[in-house]
Formats: C-alpha cells, sequence, structure tokens
C-alpha cells in the first residue's frame, strides 16, 4: 500500500458525515459512498477497500454492520454513530475502531486520531 493510494468506503445513509474526509490529502487517500452495505462482492465500489467507515444512525444499522464483518472483510471497520447507546454496545463487540459522533467531543481530533491509528 506505499505506492498507491489508501481506498476509503464511506457507508452512509443520510449522507451527513463526508465532510470528515475533506482535510485527507488526495494523494494519499481516496473516497467512495455508499447507502448501504448490501451490495455484490463484485461491486468496483467495495474492490481493493483499505478502509470501511461505517455511519449507525439506529439499531436496525447494526445488522448491516454485523453482516459486514462476518463477510470476512480483511479491512479494519471504523464506526461512528451520534447514538451513545449504540456506541456502548459496539464497543462491547470490541472489533471496530468507534468515533463518537454525538458532539459531545472534538469530533474532527477523534476521527483523525483514529485513521493515524489504523495506517501509522
Amino acid at each position: 500500500m506505499s505506492n498507491s493510494r489508501c481506498k476509503i468506503l464511506l457507508v452512509d445513509k443520510k449522507e451527513k458525515y463526508s465532510f470528515l474526509f475533506d482535510g485527507l490529502r488526495k494523494n494519499k487517500f481516496s473516497l467512495n459512498h455508499l447507502k448501504s452495505t448490501f451490495v455484490s462482492k463484485d461491486d468496483e465500489n467495495i474492490t481493493g477497500i483499505n478502509l470501511f467507515f461505517v455511519v449507525l444512525y439506529d439499531y436496525r444499522d447494526i445488522l448491516e454492520l454485523l453482516k459486514l464483518k462476518n463477510s470476512n472483510c480483511p479491512c479494519p471497520i471504523v464506526v461512528g454513530s451520534e447514538n451513545l447507546n449504540i456506541l456502548k454496545k459496539i464497543k462491547k463487540i470490541d472489533s471496530f475502531f468507534v468515533v463518537d459522533m454525538s458532539g459531545k467531543s472534538n469530533l474532527n481530533m477523534e476521527f483523525y486520531n483514529c485513521i493515524r491509528s489504523i495506517f501509522g
């Protein structure tokens, strides 16, 4: 991955959080958007993905996240949510990087720290 761009897939059904990726360098990262992870494995949007960033809005979205995890996704999955109860449940699973989007913390700083911990 040192010579190519890191491909990030943002799954955000309300399309509210793409602004988080505005500060990332375009020569190092490329961003694709989806409203749902229910896509075929042959979809060109998910081939070669290095990171999934999934935004959860309600409890039904957790099912979509678990299906993604159970599909043997080889790349890290970052989960963000405005709902603190959802975040607590996701933290208990201990398989995902978690970003608090509730406004109780500095969202940009927390997001960039998460990206830095994944890619170094």
